[in-house]
């Protein structure tokens, strides 16, 4: 409840702070549209005599063949026309005028967000004739220039999703590359996650770079970015769109992959579904890593049971007018978990309530006892002794425990983990008299819960997921060239990890299973709000938009509770008995006045975008895409003034200014916050035949990349003097000693008794009497953008059929990192093994900035069939080559938190970005086998009504560095200096890693004695590709040469295939189909390894240690109608 009314007053407060915009929306319900139109989609075309010579004056006719949805306008004085703000759908074009038979094409299909081409040549008669335009609208786009696909709600319900979850499209478009949402475990990336972060890249961009849109409302993760907080469900899909580049100054905040999903409405027919589907451990392959059964279970693949069950349903309310669509997804599902684990016996607990009973560890014995089953032997106390080099036990030992008593128990614990889940969704539309006004909401809803088991049963845990949806769009037609939209959007995440008798600390015992939950309690509430406004003109061959867009984000993060709980370490169970931890972590408190810790950060932001664009139809042949756009983002603040930033000392260099930096408290994180971000865009449409069968496309833009939370929140969450944190140790005689005590409730902040602590600054703002770990971001940082651009043609060489070839290049200017640049290379060195850094008052200051770029060259072919003749096919062939500074596998704040080996040369380990495919292909198809109609019942039952769906990908392996993470080992000019050290010492040599000496342990190695551009198989890959002893050390002090990404790891070939069978069920509903399927993913269960493991102090050195999911198949029932 807490929570709910948290979230209310969030709502409130966000438009309290922004009432002049709640004002502006207000206002554009009646004069306005948004920028990323639920209805943004358009038909185009010119329209001429029999002559070839444009006809002024047509009156055009549009209807939406579902809804009755009816636009009308005019041909101008060039024969052009141009209807805007279409929902997606199919529709009838009717093109009239005296003199002239009236020309009707039907059943054109408009994707989202795509000006659809209908030319029409009239022919001298009546207006009263109507002539059925035979043939299909043009397929190669000759209005505009960009590089997207449609997946249609036919091919969605159709193809192998895993997870039933449509962001697994997105590796399908031409141009983009990556494994998707394929993983190590079946079912992982569904619908039911907080959020779904795809693999997948284009253009050499970041993962963090791509945008996810619901019916136009924003759904990006705005802390990670690259991750959607909502998926729906397949059955509320009308349309997805997937967008490499695209032209138009509309778009905007991301600079990569645009995802766009529109869901259905309800129309003017009942329709609906009804639908299950189910897999188990029996319907899944064992893995290449799964040789043998498990010794506790006696399974080779644990058992695991998934059923997903649901429907949808849409209707009219009042015909043409009001039309309602909901659908429901549930999921019941769970795994087996078996784990060992090592827990007290009887003995123990009996022995301590008889001889301790006034002991902690007496009470947690008897009150949080272990729940595992017995096997094999006990360990006696006299084992446990000689196993720690306790000496020999005999009769008993120092606290009275019988040198025979069993102590601990080897054990299983076997139990089956819950995870289930409910999305649902309800939708409105309403269509106000003769059209010229339009209304809908539509709302969606995420729970989820997994359970978090261990072997001590009262401290499991079922932490929630929780994501809420809702939007709100009002279109308004003035006249046939005027057309204004206005619509708002809500976006709700939620997620916790709960705590179970918070008042019991972590306790960690050598030898035993310990106590209490890890990290937590703790939260987050993501609140994003988004307001969209557009208008759409029309005058003569030109079409106009002017609009804007704004963000309102509020990052929640209450993440006090955990720092509030401290961590006991015991050496063994007799430390642990006696009530005497050696050590006591997690003393979290205010640096400035000792008091409690503060973590409970709500962070606030406000994006801007404005933007006009100019579509310029220059001749029936040549269009002209023209637009601006301007982003920025207000200064985040804190909504209790609670933030902190480094302030940068004095000097010329950026070592210098690190070296005088502070921690300061600031109101506002940047005090240079720019807004001068302007993003010219251009491209251009040819048709050179004018004849709708080819078209050369050509575009040029500037795309600004909104900075993730994390560049900043993150850098900047644990900063003194509301964190600060210390160690008490008994090894550590002059510090401060370990308090040892339960916390006296369970609420907040529960009571726990620390360890005197002198609070205090010191003049850089860091803890005195020791060194902190810092972080903070360049006070004028700027948003990071990509300069794209490209050149293709499209053919369409048969009806149906299109081949499209398209270069693409681009490059990545201020990309975002995260480095720790408090370290210079030699440091320690330099100063006898010990850092000294640039700035003596910190440990790291991880400092966010602009110091990483990008560049890329690419091109794409495809070939698509749009759905005819019962079947519909793409495929398309990826080649590139993407280099960068700093980067990340996939989304996430991976990408700014790469790894950094030179702080102040970053350009240095230019390389292959990890993100690098050479080589892609990718082919879905959607086959209805012949329904054999003229054959006898019997035959067309068995025979008949069968489909076929597939997606396939198959693509070059990602390259992977050769480092080391091992510690600097110095070598000393005098043997003594390793137990003294005398001013005479110095580092001469070093047998470890660290090989620059500046205290970051990931350095690279020197390149072997043979090349590293070779090709392996996938048996090198068990095997190992190299031994670590080919990589040798280079010099003391110096990097080696091996450099970044020079090793591509295995291939990726994973194919999907879905097989219907359909049977009419006319006794339900006239037109109903019954349908069952199987689904099966990775078909031919190929091992599709993870990149190998390129640490060459780790055992599995040259080994590639995970593996994608196995094959698995998925059984369903269908019911539609």
């Amino acid at each position: 409840m807490n929570r709910q009314v948290g979230v209310f007053r969030s709502f409130c407060l966000a438009f309290s702070f922004l009432g002049m915009l709640c004002w502006i929306l207000l206002l554009s319900l009646t004069t306005s549209t948004p920028a990323f139109a639920q209805f943004s989609s358009s038909i185009d075309g010119t329209v001429a005599d029999a002559s070839g010579a444009v006809v002024a004056d047509v009156n055009i006719r549009v209807t939406n063949e579902a809804t009755g949805l009816v636009f009308v306008t005019k041909t101008s004085a060039t024969g052009y026309y141009h209807v805007p703000t279409l929902p997606a759908g199919k529709y009838r074009v009717e093109a009239s005028k005296e003199g002239f038979d009236t020309a009707v094409q039907s059943g054109v299909v408009v994707d989202v967000a795509r000006v659809q081409a209908v030319p029409f040549q009239l022919r001298v008669g009546q207006v009263s004739t109507k002539v059925e335009v035979t043939g299909a609208p043009p397929l190669v786009e000759t209005s505009e220039a960009h590089i997207s696909e449609v997946t249609t709600a036919q091919e969605v319900l159709a193809l192998p999703l895993e997870g039933r979850n449509a962001l697994n499209v997105i590796a399908q478009t031409p141009g983009v590359t990556g494994s998707g949402l394929v993983s190590d475990r079946a079912g992982a990336n569904d619908i039911f996650n907080a959020a779904n972060a795809p693999s997948v890249t284009a253009n050499g961009q970041r993962g963090s770079s791509n945008g996810f849109y619901v019916d136009d409302t924003s759904v990006n993760d705005n802390p990670d970015g690259g991750s959607a907080k909502l998926s729906p469900n397949p059955d509320s899909i009308q349309e997805v769109r997937v967008s490499v580049n695209n032209y138009s100054a509309q778009y905007g905040r991301n600079s990569s992959i645009l995802t766009q999903i529109t869901t259905k409405s309800g129309t003017n027919e009942f329709h609906g579904s009804l639908f299950e589907y189910h897999t188990d451990n029996k319907l899944t392959a064992r893995n290449v890593f799964q040789n043998s059964p498990n010794p506790i279970s006696g399974r080779i693949v644990p058992v695991s049971r998934r059923n997903e069950f649901g429907g949808s349903l849409g209707f009219p309310i009042r015909k043409d007018h009001t039309f309602i669509f909901g659908s429901y997804d549930q999921l019941k599902s769970a795994q087996a978990f078996t784990a060992r684990y090592t827990v007290e016996t009887p003995d123990f607990t009996s022995f301590m309530k008889t001889n301790f009973p006034n002991n902690i560890a007496t009470h947690l014995l008897t009150s949080y006892p272990a729940t595992v089953a017995a096997s094999g032997s006990p360990i006696t106390v006299a084992a446990e002794m000689t196993v720690l080099g306790l000496g020999t036990c005999t009769g008993t030992n120092s606290i009275g425990m019988p040198c025979s008593m069993p102590l601990f128990q080897p054990g299983v614990l076997s139990i089956s983990t819950p995870r289930n889940g409910i999305q649902w969704n309800a939708r409105v539309d309403q269509i106000f008299g003769n059209g010229s006004n339009r209304l809908y909401a539509n709302v969606f809803r995420m729970t989820a819960s997994q359970s978090s088991p261990g072997s001590r049963p009262a401290f499991n845990t079922n932490p929630p997921a929780e994501a809420d949806y809702a939007s709100l769009n009002f279109t308004h037609v003035f006249s046939p060239t005027l057309v204004n939209e206005a619509a708002m959007g809500f976006m709700l995440d939620y997620g916790a990890s709960p705590v179970e008798h918070p008042s019991v600390p972590a306790i960690n015992v050598t030898g035993m299973s310990g106590f209490g939950a890890g990290w937590g309690p703790a939260g987050f509430v993501q609140n994003d709000f988004h307001w969209r406004d557009m208008l759409s003109y029309n005058r003569g061959s030109q079409s106009f938009k002017f609009g804007f867009d704004i963000y309102r984000d509020q990052d929640n993060a209450p993440f006090t509770g955990p720092l509030y709980r401290p961590i006991f370490n015991f050496h063994n169970a007799f430390d642990f008995a006696t009530d005497k931890p050696f050590e006591e972590t997690g003393i979290n408190f205010n640096a400035e006045t000792g008091g409690l810790p503060f973590q409970n950060f709500g962070y606030r932001s406000t994006t801007f975008g404005f933007y006009v664009q100019d579509d310029w139809r220059v001749r029936r042949t040549l269009t002209l895409n023209m637009g601006l756009r301007w982003d920025f983002s207000g200064n985040p603040t804190e909504a209790n003034g609670d933030m902190t930033n480094l302030q940068l000392g004095s000097g010329s260099t950026l070592a210098e200014r690190i070296a005088g930096a502070r921690i300061i408290r600031v109101k506002r994180m940047f005090t240079d916050s720019r807004k001068a971000y302007f993003a010219p865009r251009v491209g251009f449409a040819w048709d050179p035949t004018g004849r709708g069968k080819i078209s050369v496309r050509s575009g040029l833009g500037v795309f600004f990349d909104r900075w993730p939370n994390k560049v900043w929140s993150d850098a900047t969450r644990n900063n003194p003097p509301f964190v600060a944190s210390a160690t008490a140790s008994v090894l550590n005689p002059s510090g401060p000693q370990p308090v040892y005590a339960l916390g006296t409730t369970d609420t907040a902040p529960y009571g726990f008794v620390y360890p005197p602590i002198i609070p205090g600054l010191n003049p850089a703002g860091g803890p005195t009497g020791y060194l902190a770990s810092v972080g903070g971001v360049d006070q004028g940082i700027k948003y990071a953008y990509a300069e794209n651009w490209f050149l293709g043609v499209q053919y369409s060489p048969l009806p149906d059929w299109v081949v499209e070839g398209d270069y693409v290049g681009s490059g990545g200017k201020h990309l975002y990192t995260v480095i720790d640049r408090n370290r210079f290379a030699g440091d320690l060195i330099q100063n006898q093994d010990t850092l000294h850094r640039w700035n003596p008052y910190f440990a790291t200051v991880n400092y966010g900035d602009n110091s990483a770029s990008s560049t890329y060259n690419g091109a794409t072919m495809s070939v698509r069939k749009i759905f005819s003749r019962n079947y519909t096919f793409q495929t398309s062939y990826t080649v590139g080559k993407a280099t960068d500074d700093v980067n990340a596998v996939g989304p996430g704040s991976g990408a700014v938190y790469g790894e950094v080996i030179d702080a102040y040369n970053v350009a240095a380990q230019r390389g292959l970005s990890p993100n690098d495919v050479r080589q892609k292909v990718a082919l879905n198809f959607v086959a209805h086998l012949p329904s054999l109609s003229n054959l006898m019942a019997p035959v067309r039952a068995v025979f008949g009504g069968w489909e076929a769906s597939s997606l396939a990908i198959f693509q070059s392996g990602l390259p992977a560095t050769i480092f080391t993470r091992a510690s600097f080992v110095p070598v000393w000019n005098d043997p003594n200096c390793v137990t003294t050290l005398a001013a005479s010492c110095q580092v001469i040599g070093n047998t470890g890693g660290d090989y620059n000496g500046d205290g970051n342990t990931y350095d690279l190695p020197m390149r072997p004695s043979f090349s590293l551009n070779t090709s392996y198989s996938r048996s090198d890959y068990f095997k190992g590709l190299f031994p670590a002893s080919a990589f040798p050390a280079p010099p003391l002090g110096q990097e080696g040469n091996v450099g970044r990404n020079t090793v591509h790891g295995p291939g990726m070939a994973q194919v999907d295939l879905s097989i219907l069978k359909n049977f009419k069920t006319p006794w339900f509903r006239e037109h109903a189909n019954f349908q069952f399927r199987a689904e099966v993913y990775n078909l031919f269960n190929r091992v599709n390894l993870n990149t190998f493991d390129g640490d060459v102090t780790s055992g599995t050195f040259g080994k590639a240690t995970g593996v994608f999911t196995p094959r698995s198949i998925q059984l369903g029932a269908r019911l539609e109608f």
